[in-house]
């Protein structure tokens, strides 16, 4: 068997080491897909952030995001600057979610990539089994246990569970304190809410269905 002289194993050698170190700064020619809210493998509740990565080969005009073969591109919005998509994918099947992007081009070898999304009930369980029981739903007030009816603590919120997994409606509170601890407690304030709608977006982070306040002036007694 013909071996090789030292100095061509030594340049073979070499040759790798040196790929090896250049290969992190090569210029990525494939997406990326990332979601930001949780692990793929741990979503819940139907929906998720994410984040596609534009290589610098593909026009941002010419992607194309699928979710179980359906186009949900709209959903995304565009960084020119950082050759990102980012936005709030919904409609969430439980189970395993197929999440492509594509670009919109002819011919082999175009980009192309695909992350599989398990989504959980929002109830869970999504890393352990069922629940243990019993299972006890905290409630607006403490009730004190009675007969065979255990005793449940204080939630802080307003309603009562919805369903044996203690899912319960989502509240927004607001508090207000001062920095400077020799100020005299700060006034009370009033808020109301709008009801309108208003999808996600990457600067808003405001998720669908978020009641956004719009503050008041507090009135001052006189003395």
């Amino acid at each position: 068997m013909r071996q090789l002289p030292r100095f061509g194993t030594a340049a073979l050698f070499a040759w790798a080491a040196l790929a090896a170190q250049a290969a992190p700064n090569l210029p990525p020619t494939n997406f990326e897909i990332v979601t930001l809210s949780n692990r793929a493998d741990l979503i819940s509740g139907g929906d998720a952030l994410v984040e596609v990565r534009v290589p610098k080969t593909v026009p941002l005009h010419q992607v194309k995001v699928l979710l179980n073969g359906r186009d949900i591109t709209g959903a995304f919005v565009t960084n020119g600057a950082a050759r990102t998509m980012r936005g709030v994918v919904t409609g969430l099947v439980q189970g395993e979610n197929d999440l492509i992007a594509d670009s919109n081009g002819q011919g082999r070898g175009r980009p192309r990539a695909r992350l599989t999304i398990t989504n959980h009930p929002i109830g869970g369980p999504v890393l352990l089994g069922s629940q243990t029981q019993p299972w006890i739903c905290a409630t607006p007030a403490a009730v004190p246990a009675s007969g065979n009816t255990p005793a449940s603590n204080a939630s802080g919120l307003t309603t009562f569970a919805t369903d044996a997994q203690c899912n319960i409606a989502t509240e927004y509170l607001l508090f207000y304190r001062t920095t400077n601890p020799l100020a005299p407690a700060p006034c009370r304030m009033r808020t109301r809410f709008r009801r309108r709608r208003r999808p996600i977006t990457a600067s808003s982070g405001i998720r669908p269905g978020l009641r956004r306040p719009i503050w008041r002036r507090p009135r001052r007694r006189r003395v």
